[in-house]
């Protein structure tokens, strides 16, 4: 297990500041994912340093992924760089904040802070169940998961008014558990988060984007491939005046399978997948049959997907300034070189070619076909990998959106793990695309107008809850699609 010390002069800060991010371990199934609310996740930090996050099986207490977390970045219409990236824990050496963000900038406001200091909220489908049915009872308790629910913002802050998802059966945009309302959650129990990047950026130096960013984690109990995934879905908030031009969203994932030092890393351009395996079949934490475990967009292609090591020497390394970031969002080096199909992907040393590539380590280590690190016989290590989603074009007041799941095997031998982890990946998809299309993240961006709660709109369709077409009928729970183009789940109540 790999776990990093904290220098002394953060120690001596620690009691002061650790009150700043908070912390909540999702476990509803056998993956055990610690969250937080600064950017970072699926890692856990304490006064004697940092540890990893995601525990699976839960109760083994052996880890998989180290830590993660989603870098943004963008070009003004000026061509300056805006960017938030983290990939640590460490309170105060971030570039993201806890909580929504302000136009007024009151994060030091007593009243903001007693609402948002803690920016995670959980809930589960049972919980949920459970109001829907005796919210109306004499003596009935609503419990504290669905009346802290976060469905509204407080303006008087600064914060948007809309801000998680919640059941307006009234249609007044205003969240009233009372009289029924609740939160509106994917899978059996979900964890939303809340953070922005409106303060300085101590991690990277970058420019702050001015973003909002929302994330539900959610998992489902089953007896399948279910029982080992987390889902997230989140939601890119551009609440500030820039428009970015190639705005870029990257997943980071520091994939520690078990021990951290004999790891090798992959991606699947046609699964839009980047994972990790031992490279041996003997692991210092699992044992023998160590287990694959990767990230998988469900909503996007992946642009491309790039690795460093932390032991490797610059530009092989971990990011420093933002521009280290950018590049690797960008699918290069730090110092912008470029990748190499084949060895290490440097380009020169032998096994590798002058081929320009995307896509680090894009063969199947199985079935020994393409380029992977078995291929390569590299020197296994302890490797990071970033994917970056397909650009778009973020406008001032503008949203997007993404979904991704974290996948796991473990039926065979290292490498058998990674081919079952490409047939989970295909097992993930199906279901993916078999719900809704409430629950599919698409790639538009909304106007300031479209976001504006007073602006009228109007309803052109019906579907059930299996995506099919209907006629409204009073009393049900329907998706509602209106002529701007959003869906949103209402109950009829004419």
């Amino acid at each position: 297990m790999k776990r990093l010390l904290i220098n002394a002069l953060f120690l001596c800060f620690w009691h002061s500041i650790s009150a700043q991010q908070s912390e909540y371990t999702l476990d509803l199934n056998q993956a055990s994912a610690t969250l937080l609310d600064e950017g970072a996740f699926f890692a856990h930090s304490d006064s004697s340093g940092l540890h990893p996050g995601y525990e699976i099986p839960k109760g083994s207490g052996i880890h998989a992924i180290f830590s993660a977390g989603f870098w943004m970045a963008g070009l003004d219409q000026w061509g300056q760089l805006f960017l938030s990236a983290q990939r640590l824990a460490v309170p105060n050496q971030s570039d993201f904040y806890s909580g929504p963000y302000s136009i007024f900038h009151t994060y030091m406001d007593p009243n903001y802070v007693s609402k948002y200091s803690d920016a995670i909220w959980t809930v589960s489908k049972a919980e949920i169940d459970f109001h829907q049915q005796h919210f109306q009872d004499l003596g009935y308790v609503i419990p504290n998961s669905i009346l802290d629910w976060p469905g509204n913002g407080d303006t008087i802050l600064g914060v948007a008014a809309q801000l998680a998802p919640f059941i307006d059966l009234n249609g007044d945009l205003i969240y009233q558990p009372q009289f029924g309302e609740y939160p509106d959650i994917r899978g059996d129990k979900a964890s939303y988060v809340i953070y922005n990047d409106d303060r300085p950026h101590l991690n990277t130096n970058g420019n702050s984007m001015r973003i909002e960013v929302h994330i539900m984690f959610y998992q489902f109990a089953s007896t399948d491939f279910l029982n080992e995934t987390t889902f997230m879905n989140m939601r890119v908030f551009n609440r500030g005046a820039l428009f970015f031009n190639q705005f870029k969203c990257g997943f980071f994932m520091d994939g520690d399978v078990g021990g951290y030092a004999d790891d090798y890393i992959g991606s699947d351009t046609t699964r839009n997948l980047m994972y990790f395996y031992n490279y041996d079949n003997t692991d210092v934490e699992y044992g023998t049959n160590p287990p694959a475990i990767g990230a998988i967009s469900l909503s996007h292609d992946i642009q491309n997907m790039t690795y460093f090591t932390s032991t490797s020497a610059y530009p092989y390394n971990d990011p420093g300034p933002a521009m280290e970031y950018w590049n690797f969002l960008n699918g290069t080096w730090e110092n912008g070189a470029g990748f190499y199909y084949g060895g290490q992907g440097y380009g020169g040393p032998a096994g590798s070619t002058n081929t320009p590539t995307n896509f680090m380590f894009s063969g199947n280590p199985y079935t020994n076909q393409g380029w992977s690190e078995v291929s390569a016989n590299n020197p296994p290590g302890d490797r990071r990998g970033i994917m970056t989603i397909e650009d778009i074009q973020l406008n001032s007041h503008a949203e997007t959106c993404y979904d991704m799941a974290i996948i796991y095997n473990r039926n065979g031998n290292n490498l058998e793990n990674v081919q079952g982890l490409l047939e989970v990946a295909d097992s993930i998809r199906q279901f993916y695309n078999l719900q809704v299309n409430y629950y599919n993240c698409s790639q538009v961006t909304a106007s300031y107008d479209e976001l504006n709660p007073n602006t009228t709109k109007s309803i052109i369709a019906f579907y059930d809850l299996l995506g099919r077409a209907c006629s409204p009928e009073k009393g049900k729970i329907l998706f509602v699609q209106f002529s701007d183009g959003s869906i949103e789940k209402r109950m009829i109540l004419e």
